[in-house]
């Protein structure tokens, strides 16, 4: 051996004679001791990255290799995955409800209560949660933003401090509004405030309050279909839409109609907390029918935020009435529509 003996005859070289660096060095011609350990160092590095190896060095023979995955096994683990997250979902987007009846009833939309707000119009709140409860033929949509739900960390410290009770202890009086109040409901949705919760946290507390209420959940709105008496209407609402307008608080509402479904007789928006209803005229050709649009109000009065950039909270709630016997919807709106609402019903009901 020579100046030319690689790396692996060194190593070799010196584990079969057991000699040192320098005793193999002068086996090889008078290589130096630092030129054999160089040599035999490299040469290990280069092994210990073509093989796998444990933390002494030693190159593993006997590794073993997990059996290869097909496409179709991949995309197993996807479907399993998605499936087992479906069974837990709550939500929908469509919905129908049949109210058994041959009288006219009546639907207020109850949302932006922002309860724990210390702005909110509690007394109101009550009154019209138990106007709805205690009367026959009258029901609810419970909307978007029912609690305020600022959790600590929020851009904003004055949502925070602006509420008198924890976002737990809202969620909680908020589980038991809508027990009490289940079988008026109709249909329960959500706001932006619990999407902004969530998307900090990556928990959407909602799920573990409505899971135990019987009625449909429609977290990001949808389209309602009520069967009453021989007719059926078509409601389509959301807590917010696109569109809006400081010149026609309607106009998002036009444009919802037309974009997701034109084949309706309610659109309902809330979120903007100026409450209003419009009823137009819609179609051609006998086939004219009247279109309500509802936006709803808020009990969530005098903050220094809606003053600032919103319209002042006002109460509804805004409602509408439905016949069982032909195709006609009549809208309700302000302070006292609930309270005429409810005259027009006894009447109905006393007839």
């Amino acid at each position: 051996m020579g100046k030319g003996t690689t790396g692996r005859e060194l190593l070799e070289l010196k584990e079969s004679s057991g000699g040192t660096y320098a005793e193999v060095g002068a086996m090889c011609g008078g290589m130096t001791a630092d030129t054999v350990r160089g040599l035999i160092r490299r040469y290990k590095a280069r092994q210990r990255k073509a093989k796998p190896h444990n933390a002494n060095g030693d190159v593993l023979t006997n590794l073993v290799r997990p059996e290869a995955q097909t496409m179709e096994a991949c995309f197993d683990v996807f479907r399993s995955a998605k499936g087992a997250s479906e069974k837990h979902n709550i939500g929908q987007t469509t919905a129908e409800i049949t109210i058994n009846t041959d009288k006219p009833i009546a639907i207020s939309v109850i949302s932006d209560a922002h309860i724990g707000s210390k702005f909110t119009d509690y007394d109101a709140l009550e009154r019209d949660l138990n106007t709805v409860r205690d009367t026959d033929g009258l029901y609810c949509l419970i909307g978007g933003d029912f609690y305020d739900n600022f959790t600590p960390g929020f851009k904003d410290a004055s949502a925070v401090t602006g509420q008198i009770q924890s976002p737990q202890d809202q969620l909680l009086i908020y589980e038991t509004i809508l027990q009490e109040m289940e079988p008026s409901i109709v249909a329960i949705g959500s706001g932006n405030h619990n999407i902004m919760a969530t998307r900090k946290t990556g928990v959407n507390a909602e799920y573990f309050v409505i899971r135990g209420i019987q009625k449909p959940y429609l977290p990001t709105g949808g389209l309602l279909k009520v069967h009453i008496g021989d007719q059926t209407y078509g409601i389509i609402w959301k807590h917010q839409y696109r569109f809006n307008s400081a010149l026609n608080k309607f106009n998002a509402h036009h444009r919802m109609r037309e974009m997701l479904t034109p084949d309706i007789d309610v659109a309902i928006l809330e979120h903007e907390h100026s409450p209003g209803v419009e009823s137009i005229v819609v179609g051609d050709l006998g086939q004219r029918r009247t279109v309500v649009n509802v936006r709803a109000g808020s009990y969530k009065i005098g903050d220094p935020f809606s003053q600032q950039f919103f319209a002042e909270g006002e109460p509804g709630p805004q409602t509408v009435f439905f016949w069982p016997d032909r195709h006609k919807v009549l809208a309700m709106h302000g302070a006292d529509a609930l309270n005429d609402a409810v005259d027009h019903l006894r009447g109905i009901n006393a007839a």
